[in-house]
């Protein structure tokens, strides 16, 4: 790979200061290891890895080392969905129900003045627009979304040991999520939640497919991204990053669990639109660079200009941007399944408006320059993970070096 800073419009500060960063995420005790990818205008500008892959062993990082990329999946799965969009498959404020059978006849759960609960009609159905912009009352599992804990329990009860021993199919997950009752009527919040899996179901149902075939059809094997799958093969688990957990004290402890390490055992039966993707950043980087390129990659299209440009406008109104106020999103509105820059000047790391991005849980996080044709990919394996601590200092670090 030719990997050349000034060909892509950067100065030689990309490198030496962006070497400095990571590896002090990494000497720092921050994070056991890293990767990175820059990307512009299609030339490669950096990528290096720092530290280790599994610290207790001194296995290092690489370039080609393969993350849990957890919510970042939900680009992926957003795009996947977008490809029957454009068949004209589906509308986008078609219910959910048309689709999905068991979201008729929702209820939202509502708190009444002495704090029990009660159960109300919906003002309206669940659109799939709802889904990709998170604006369904379907929230994850948290102290304000009461219905998605009973919806999870339910599902870790079936799932016998989470390994798929007897767990739940996507399907059988979505014939069971419409029946809980909803946090709030649709569009009436933003709540970060679980609707990229519900199109992952979706998907299923429109194509006939199985989520990971359609996905692997649809969306990564046109764009030859042999390394992001739903599981981790025997051949490949070596080169699989340790997730770690910050203690109180902030040391990192390799977490070796079922729960975060089943996909080393066998394929998922749950295959997560929502958070279950393993990948790399050399695949990540392909994948935003397609959307980069407004929907194409060299020769293959994904999508349309018109639709990537739809993903990647904020779709929120302004009852609905108040509740999108995580310290992260300062600046940004949201699209189908990512963060939109709305105000450059309140995010403030030299980013154009337009720019988007979205994170995963441990430290996964891309980000997509329209107007300066560029991409940018960080990845580690952390938990929990506060993007404040290192995404801005990367956006900043690579916006800084721009020489054109």
């Amino acid at each position: 790979m030719n990997i050349d800073p000034e060909a892509a419009g950067f100065s030689q500060k990309l490198p030496k200061n962006l070497d400095a960063l990571l590896k002090g995420f990494v000497d720092s005790g921050m994070t056991a290891g890293c990767a990175a990818e820059i990307t512009r205008r299609g030339q490669t500008a950096y990528r290096r890895a720092f530290g280790f892959l599994d610290r207790e062993s001194r296995a290092p990082m690489q370039t080609d080392s393969i993350f849990r990329i957890y919510s970042s999946t939900k680009v992926f799965t957003s795009v996947a969905m977008l490809t029957p969009f454009e068949k004209g498959a589906f509308r986008m404020y078609d219910p959910v129900w048309d689709y999905l059978p068991s979201f008729k006849h929702q209820t939202v759960s509502e708190k009444t003045s002495d704090g029990r609960e009660r159960l109300v009609s919906v003002k309206r159905d669940v659109t799939i627009k709802d889904l990709f912009t998170m604006t369904s009352g379907l929230p994850y599992s948290g102290p304000n979304s009461h219905p998605s804990n009973n919806i999870f329990s339910a599902w870790a009860d079936g799932a016998d040991d989470l390994k798929g021993v007897r767990g739940w199919d996507l399907a059988k997950v979505m014939d069971e999520a419409g029946k809980y009752p909803l946090s709030f009527h649709p569009g009436e919040h933003y709540m970060y939640g679980y609707g990229s899996d519900v199109l992952g179901g979706l998907i299923e149902v429109i194509s006939g497919m199985k989520f990971r075939e359609y996905m692997k059809k649809a969306v990564l094997d046109p764009l030859g991204l042999n390394d992001t799958d739903f599981w981790v093969p025997a051949g490949k688990r070596s080169r699989l990053a340790t997730l770690y957990n910050i203690g109180p004290d902030d040391a990192l402890t390799p977490d070796r669990s079922p729960f975060f390490n089943e996909i080393v055992e066998s394929r998922p039966v749950y295959e997560s639109g929502g958070g279950g993707l393993v990948s790399t950043v050399g695949d990540v980087s392909r994948f935003a660079q397609m959307l980069a390129q407004s929907g194409k990659l060299g020769g293959v299209r994904i999508l349309s200009k018109e639709t990537v440009e739809l993903m990647s406008s904020n779709h929120l109104n302004e009852e609905q941007l108040k509740d999108f106020n995580w310290p992260i999103h300062r600046g940004y509105g949201y699209g189908l399944g990512v963060r939109v820059l709305i105000d450059p000047a309140l995010a403030s790391t030299g980013a154009s408006k337009g720019e988007f991005a979205w994170d995963g849980l441990a430290g996964t996080w891309f980000g997509v320059d329209p107007r300066e044709e560029l991409v940018m990919v960080y990845h580690m394996q952390i938990n929990p993970y506060d993007p404040l601590k290192f995404i801005p200092k990367f956006m900043q670090t690579v916006y800084g070096a721009l020489d054109d």
